[in-house]
């Protein structure tokens, strides 16, 4: 029980610590993880539709953060078949104001969405106090940068994904997740108006020699509440081997809650 109540106090402080964390800055990305969805289905017929705010960066300074949202879904096609759909969009900038006037006007910012979909295995054991997980799916997206002098630069994503996952049922409507997401992602520039003397243009043109990235992306999450409405908190991190022009965003903090509809399997709580 002082586990139970510990946890809780963790989720109900979330809301502040990614209140902190919203400082948006002028370091321009051009690849960010969405969050693990670990959905922990228990049967068939099973949904869950989650929605959430979102903090990412590169690790270090609160001024490099950038914030979104995202929504994340999975469905149990069978007592032991997943399938899962998930959007993710982020955007950070500096505002500053044109010469002429009050009209604002945006410098050195960046925008991206993703979209992904995912069919997966899970299986309860323990009696169903731990379930395991494994999805594996495509994804797509874009990521846009502004740079200070009215450049721009623009790079398509294209990403392979596995992720095992192993969740478990701690206390009354409270589930912990540990996840280990393999990406292999395509990064590849579709447009760019840099000036060459630039380190940015240099950044942009590393990722157009080499557009074949991996990256491991593990994560881990605290969910609770009630048996079909819960709040969750997701942490997710990135790391690509080797040391590189181009800027990454090495995690990602969301926070959201989650409708859960159970399914009429044969699976029981």
């Amino acid at each position: 029980m002082k586990t139970f109540a510990r946890l809780k106090r963790i989720l109900f402080a979330a809301p502040l610590l990614l209140l902190l964390l919203t400082m948006q800055g002028c370091v321009h990305y051009y690849y960010g993880p969405n969050s693990n969805n670990m959905p922990l289905l228990k049967s068939k017929g099973d949904v869950n539709i989650s929605g959430g705010l979102t903090v990412s960066g590169d690790g270090h300074a609160l001024s490099n953060r950038s914030s979104g949202f995202e929504l994340q879904s999975a469905f149990g096609l069978s007592n032991h078949v997943g399938a899962m759909v998930n959007f993710y969009s982020a955007s950070g900038g500096e505002k500053t104001t044109n010469s002429g006037g009050s009209t604002p006007n945006y410098k050195d910012n960046g925008s991206g969405s993703y979209i992904e979909g995912g069919l997966g295995y899970f299986t309860t054991v323990n009696s169903s106090d731990v379930i395991f997980e494994v999805y594996g799916g495509v994804g797509k997206g874009s990521v846009t940068n502004n740079y200070s002098l009215g450049e721009t630069s623009k790079v398509s994503v294209q990403k392979l994904f596995l992720q095992p996952s192993i969740g478990f049922i701690i206390g009354p409507g409270l589930e912990f997740g540990l996840a280990s997401r393999f990406s292999s992602v395509q990064i590849k520039p579709t447009l760019n108006t840099i000036h060459p003397d630039s380190n940015d243009y240099d950044a942009v043109n590393e990722l157009a020699r080499h557009t074949n990235h991996f990256f491991w992306e593990p994560g881990f999450l605290i969910r609770g509440g009630s048996k079909q409405v819960k709040f969750q908190l997701q942490w997710t991190y990135s790391k690509e081997k080797g040391q590189h022009r181009y800027v990454t965003q090495r995690g990602v903090l969301a926070l959201g809650m989650l409708l859960r509809l159970p399914g009429s399997g044969k699976i029981k709580n």
